[in-house]
């Protein structure tokens, strides 16, 4: 599937979660991917990954693979094991447009936002994501 069909299908899925759950938060984390699914997913966003910076048109996808990398990361360095995951993050990637997808996914998606807006004043380089979408440190 490609990344538009990705984005179209958890659009779908976080809008109807979002209406479901009214005042409670949404996690990125509740895609709701098979293993299968969401590999996938991964193999577009490498794809993407080695031939340009990461677009806006497909927002909810890097917020999943984000938060999933966050999820099962473990060390102290969440952005040296995002590059090595990710083809091609050390010449097109930028922190701050995966701050913005998980911002975006606040607003639009009610996402869980937490003490991320606390992190984001003291330090916009070094907030952390609760670890409901994932730990991810900026």
């Amino acid at each position: 599937m490609s990344l538009d069909r990705w984005q179209a299908h958890l659009h779908a899925h976080f809008t109807s979660l979002r209406a479901t759950r009214k005042d409670n938060a949404v996690f990125a984390l509740e895609h709701n991917l098979t293993n299968e699914q969401f590999a996938e997913l991964v193999e577009g966003v490498h794809k993407q990954a080695v031939i340009g910076a990461p677009s806006d048109r497909h927002w909810l996808v890097w917020a999943v693979y984000s938060a999933e990398i966050g999820y099962e990361y473990s060390g102290e360095e969440y952005w040296q094991t995002f590059a090595e995951r990710t083809p091609g993050w050390i010449g097109y990637g930028d922190r701050n447009y995966v701050r913005a997808v998980f911002k975006r996914f606040h607003k639009e998606m009610g996402g869980a936002y937490g003490l991320m807006n606390l992190c984001f004043e003291a330090s916009p380089i070094l907030a952390v994501f609760t670890a409901s979408h994932g730990l991810i440190p900026f």
